[in-house]
């Protein structure tokens, strides 16, 4: 959250200072990075979609006294009875989408390429979030870049080191 902080204000201060004219804005060529292919965009959107059914309908079984779930169970007496089959379909549809997860990058032609990816930028993301925090404490002149990925995915590609050698 810090780091966030600290990247805004310095966003600010430039906008600020060409805004003053006492920097002039850099022209950045427009670059097009693909982050996931089609296949994986359906497994994101599946296992996002089984995932928030499964918080949605685990919440109404732990709480069944909130406004929202009385005025869900309000619209039908059989509410309930649909919630247990929802919330079963999405732990199977979630677990599912796991396997599938795993066996795209374990046999299919990108999917080592995404694990030896995800691997090499973690062990650089370190290093860049260092030099990144120098930037926005005006330690460093130089900006760090993120050709991949924005700043704020960069810590959940840390916790996907897996120990795959590229």
């Amino acid at each position: 959250m810090g780091h966030n902080a600290l990247d805004l204000a310095k966003k600010i201060r430039r906008k600020l200072a060409i805004q003053k004219g006492l920097m002039e804005e850099e022209h950045v060529a427009h670059r097009l990075y693909v982050r996931m292919t089609g296949h994986e965009r359906i497994q994101h959107a599946v296992l996002m979609l089984s995932f928030t059914l499964l918080v949605v309908t685990g919440f109404m079984l732990r709480y069944p006294e909130a406004w929202w779930v009385v005025a869900v169970r309000n619209v039908s007496g059989r509410a309930f009875e649909w919630r247990g089959w929802v919330h079963r379909i999405a732990g199977v549809v979630l677990v599912g989408s796991g396997v599938w997860h795993f066996a795209y990058l374990a046999f299919t032609k990108p999917g080592p390429g995404v694990v030896c990816r995800t691997v090499a930028r973690a062990n650089a993301t370190s290093r860049t979030h260092g030099r990144w925090l120098k930037y926005n404490l005006g330690l460093a002149s130089a900006q760090a870049g993120f050709p991949a990925f924005q700043l704020y995915r960069e810590d959940r590609v840390l916790g996907h080191d897996v120990g795959v050698r590229c």
